[in-house]
């Protein structure tokens, strides 16, 4: 199972109750309706990663989970299938046809951001989730505003495979200062943000799995893609990172074939 990347980041460390769940509660069908999983290979093993629906044909996740962990290694993603949906009659499934990595992502650097890629399909599976602007960042994202995690992985260290489902985690937005050094702040930032709860939260499965917010239109917006866990316990006490969408905005439209004629991104969220 390809596990989220693990950062030392200079966490201010958070502690959680031994007898929570970790990962909250079961998505809804409207959650998992642009919540996506699929399954990459690299050499005789086999990883999982989540990721979200954003347009008919494209889907956006971690590029840690489309590319080699180790130097040489070779990672399998096209022709592979993405599963939009719980498992079930009711999910959605089309081959990945091509990968776009960011181009500023390096797999040598963890703490580097960028962890972002886009997924072409080779058919539609249907509207997904609205990226956010950086307006909607601003307004709906900024500390202390609550955002949900939605991911298929597991929610407790030795999960067999087959009892997994996605779930979801009630999350925090926190300052990046909550998260990593002050000198590394303004370089976090620049594509990353992060966000925990005392009770609930990511885990090895949901790299590449959404972060969102309600809107005000009654729709939700993406806000994040699950990158990095900041652990003091596994599957228990985990600050997650997560890759800026609203900063990343214009190069995920460029890959779906779309552009934007909007002014900079602001700063992130204060």
């Amino acid at each position: 199972m390809r596990a989220l990347l693990i950062a030392v980041l200079g966490v201010l460390c958070m502690a959680a109750p031994a007898s929570a769940t970790y990962g909250g509660r079961a998505a809804t069908a409207t959650e998992t309706a642009f919540t996506a999983y699929f399954t990459v290979l690299e050499g005789n093993s086999i990883s999982e990663c989540s990721g979200a629906l954003v347009g008919r044909r494209y889907v956006v996740t971690a590029a840690h989970c489309v590319r080699a962990e180790r130097p040489g290694g070779r990672v399998i993603t096209v022709g592979r299938a993405v599963r939009v949906g719980n498992p079930g009659p009711n999910a959605r499934r089309a081959r990945i046809i091509r990968v776009s990595v960011h181009p500023r992502y390096r797999t040598t650097d963890t703490r580097g951001g960028y962890d972002l890629a886009v997924l072409t399909l080779a058919r539609p599976l249907g509207p997904g989730v609205a990226l956010a602007t950086p307006e909607e960042e601003r307004d709906l994202a900024a500390p202390p505003a609550k955002a949900l995690a939605i991911g298929f992985g597991i929610n407790r260290v030795g999960q067999p495979v087959t009892e997994r489902r996605a779930r979801t985690a009630r999350l925090e937005m926190l300052s990046p200062f909550n998260c990593v050094t002050p000198g590394l702040v303004e370089a976090f930032q620049k594509s990353q943000v992060c966000a925990a709860s005392g009770s609930a939260g990511i885990c090895a499965g949901d790299s590449g799995g959404p972060l969102v917010v309600d809107a005000v239109d009654g729709g939700r917006r993406l806000v994040g893609i699950t990158s990095l866990a900041i652990e003091e316990i596994e599957c228990r006490s985990v600050v997650g990172v997560f890759t800026r969408v609203a900063a990343l905005r214009t190069w995920i439209l460029s890959r779906m074939g779309r552009t934007v004629t909007s002014a900079p991104p602001p700063p992130p969220p204060a």
